[in-house]
């Protein structure tokens, strides 16, 4: 089983202290979702054309690879469409050059009113993209996320993009235990096919709260299961949401509970 973290749990860490903690902790990668404030690729002072060298230097002295990078990039709002497309366009020759092979995008959320419209659009967006991107190696990842977290408003834009070689869907596990609790297999079977990585967090389903791993409702050990049996071979990137919620416990604590919770499922 391969084990990353997103960087959204280690806010305050420079990018240094990642790598290092990844490393003594056992992870074999690390997701890019933000170093110490900033949150685009291009900007990032470690992806930087300058840093290259000293970059690829640290990753291969501490065995550790960056398994993906999670943009901003959403496509339902007419009004940032634009500017998702282009975020992810600068963010493409970033992750070629250093061998980053995912970049994450939303959906994102869509009303009764809009939903085709709004579907339209992430297929539109996602398009682009993947035809942008063709042939560097860099895949576009869909997140399940927002109203995009279901089978049927899955599914279309599924069908839409599944020709690109470079498309694929994020499971997180926890964005569709909001709709389908226990009958994750029913979610699964549709995904299967796209999957090229997945994001683990735990919550309590009465509220939504997020929660220490196998303290909350979200069948860790039974999805975890069924995608390794499924032949999934990416990883397991745990999305520590400590920027968005601070409340939660230090990475300090998180990270390495994150490796001993699912060394113990196998």
């Amino acid at each position: 089983m391969k084990l990353s973290f997103s960087t959204l749990g280690c806010p305050e860490w420079s990018f240094a202290q990642i790598l290092k903690n990844a490393r003594n902790y056992g992870y074999s990668a690390i997701e890019l979702r933000g170093v110490q404030g900033e949150m685009r690729a291009d900007r990032l002072a470690c992806l930087k054309p300058e840093n290259e060298a000293e970059t690829k230097s640290l990753l291969a002295e501490y065995g550790l690879k960056i398994c993906g990078f999670g943009s901003s990039a959403d496509f339902h709002d007419p009004a940032r469409f634009e500017a998702s497309v282009d975020e992810v366009k600068a963010a493409v020759p970033v992750c070629q050059r250093m061998g980053i092979p995912n970049i994450r995008v939303f959906g994102n959320s869509f009303s009764k009113d809009n939903m085709n419209e709004a579907t339209d659009r992430v297929i539109a967006g996602i398009d682009a993209l993947c035809e942008f991107s063709k042939d560097t190696g860099v895949n576009i990842i869909l997140e399940v996320h927002g109203d995009f977290n279901t089978s049927e408003s899955l599914a279309p834009v599924i069908a839409a993009l599944k020709n690109h070689g470079n498309f694929g869907i994020l499971w997180d596990i926890a964005n569709s235990d909001i709709v389908y609790g226990d009958r994750f297999p029913e979610f699964y079977s549709v995904i299967r096919p796209y999957i090229r990585h997945v994001h683990v967090k735990d919550h309590f389903r009465a509220n939504g709260q997020l929660c220490r791993l196998g303290e909350g409702d979200v069948p860790i050990g039974g999805i975890v299961k069924t995608l390794l049996d499924g032949g999934y071979d990416g990883y397991f990137s745990l999305e520590w949401e400590k920027k968005w919620h601070p409340e939660l416990a230090e990475p300090e604590v998180a990270f390495p509970e994150y490796i001993e919770f699912m060394n113990a499922l196998e």
